[in-house]
């Protein structure tokens, strides 16, 4: 139940968004100012007024738009989910015209507003993007003692919350960026998980090593000159990323006790056992492994062999035709969960190498995510022929990343076609047998909904013993254009025999 309570987290998000942009005139008045968001340094009276021992800062708001609930029944700890998964990726920005999510939520009504301002949690997630386009140092220095008192407000209504930093530092110097530091610096013992993206200057390694609290830090882009980053003393700390310039052999870190690593292998490593193989040997607790794969070579060397990593998420950004030669590479005996993806080049699923995979590692696949990259229905069905302990089941069909320019209505669904749908219900002996979640993330345009219907109800509890299977248990598809989907009914017909089904549209 826990997938499907995300699932239904998630599409009450999406309705939350929209009703919050969704703008009335009363509140279109309350922030049509010079500033959608006036930050002062005295106190006075407005809708969020809060006070510290350095500063007092007002969210000059309004007053609510209405002070009747969109979601009259859902309890807050419900409601508090959503308004979460509704602000997830939502950054705080040095332009003064940007509302954040959070603050445009507190003016949807009465109860919103309380329940936002009474739950820590909600603060907890500070995303701070510090890009301007500014020439004039005035406005640049102005925009930034601006974000720097937002970042206040959010560390003052966090409480004592365990705070998820995401930072994209990138700017000229200016005396208030090491005044915007200090006041991230005075919150480091109660950062959980830390982000740094292009940050282009080095007072965060002097930080970082003092986060006793860290779980989790990503790096990408991040400069430390000559030096190196010692995070021996992070107790704390699990999970590992790093991507770019910055190796990870020039960072010091607890790695017995990592239990993620994600890593960049790029055109440098093309043989990469030199640089892979004592890294693991150095995480013995390991039981995730992300690799970020920029090469087109046959990897070269013995399969390399960790025990305990029990999920593994492969990503590549170039055509990589031998893509899945990377499998020659590794035995993972306690594998159980594989997610590929990438972005527009096509894949040449090549089956033996994963079969030789499977057989070297004996391991048992149950959970299986596929795209978003071009590829063939009967590709996709020779590789899921190997799997027949998949449970769970995800397939993104491919769609252009936006600095491709192409017409969208000429894109069609390669993978979940009649075919592919017709070989879920119809085959002998049963494709992926014991497939109890899906989810497709495909084109409305070109979706087959009485293919899809009846390849989904032929898993049903009242069906899936003649086939030999187990019941479906739920359905999400997520559409990925801007088209509906024609008929409504073809999910209630999917619901009425007892599949939960959840549909949204995911439309850029």
């Amino acid at each position: 139940m826990n997938d499907l309570y995300h699932q239904t987290i998630e599409e009450l998000a999406n309705k939350v968004l929209r009703l919050q942009m969704e703008d009335s005139p009363s509140r279109r008045r309350t922030y049509s100012s010079s500033s959608a968001l006036a930050v002062t340094e005295a106190p006075t009276r407005g809708a969020a007024t809060i006070s510290s021992s350095d500063i007092h800062v007002e969210c000059v708001l309004g007053l609510p738009v209405a002070h009747t609930s969109p979601f009259q029944k859902l309890p807050q700890e419900l409601l508090v989910d959503v308004f979460a998964q509704a602000c997830e990726g939502a950054w705080l920005l040095m332009d003064v015209a940007r509302v954040p999510t959070l603050f445009s939520l507190l003016m949807v009504c009465v109860h919103w507003h309380k329940v936002i301002l009474s739950t820590p949690s909600l603060w907890s997630t500070i995303r701070v993007k510090m890009t301007s386009r500014m020439k004039r140092t005035e406005d640049l220095s102005r925009a930034l003692s601006r974000l720097t008192k937002l970042v206040r407000l959010y560390l003052h209504r966090s409480g004592s919350s365990p705070l998820t930093m995401v930072l994209h530092l990138h700017i000229p110097f200016v005396t208030e960026r090491d005044g915007f530091l200090g006041v991230l610096a005075q919150s480091a013992n109660r950062w959980k998980s830390v982000a740094l993206l292009s940050v282009k200057y080095p007072p965060l390694q002097h930080i970082l090593p003092h986060s006793s609290f860290l779980e989790n830090l990503q790096i990408k882009d991040y400069s430390v000159g000559d030096s190196s980053l010692d995070l021996s003393g992070c107790g704390s700390l699990i999970s590992f990323g790093c991507f770019g310039p910055l190796s990870p052999t020039r960072i010091i870190l607890p790695w017995k006790q990592l239990k993620k690593l994600d890593l960049d292998i790029g055109t440098d490593h093309r043989d990469y056992n030199p640089f892979l193989v004592p890294v693991l040997d150095l995480c013995p607790q390991l039981d995730t492994l992300s690799l970020f794969i920029s090469y087109t070579g046959y990897p070269l060397g013995d399969p390399i062999v960790h025990s305990r990593i029990q999920r593994l998420q492969l990503r590549s950004v170039r055509s990589a035709s031998d893509f899945f030669s990377i499998f020659r590479r590794f035995s993972f005996p306690s594998l159980s969960t594989l997610i590929i993806g990438g972005h527009s080049y096509a894949w040449n699923i090549n089956i033996e190498p994963f079969r030789d995979f499977l057989v070297r590692s004996s391991c048992i696949i149950t959970h299986l995510d596929l795209g978003p990259r071009p590829a063939s229905d009967e590709k996709v069905l020779s590789l899921l022929q190997l799997l027949p302990s998949l449970v769970s089941l995800r397939i993104e069909e491919w769609r252009p990343p936006p600095y491709i320019h192409i017409n969208h209505q000429a894109l069609l669904n390669e993978i979940i076609t009649p075919k592919f749908l017709s070989a879920l219900s119809f085959t002998d002996p049963p494709l992926i047998p014991r497939l109890r979640d899906v989810t497709f993330a495909l084109h409305g345009r070109s979706l087959n909904e009485e293919a899809l219907v009846t390849s989904i109800t032929s898993r049903s509890p009242g069906k899936a013993t003649e086939l030999g299977v187990e019941c479906l248990r739920s359905l999400t598809v997520e559409i990925l254009d801007k088209v509906p989907l024609s008929s409504k009914s073809s999910f209630q017909q999917i619901r009425d025999v007892g599949i939960y089904v959840n549909t949204f549209q995911d439309a850029e």
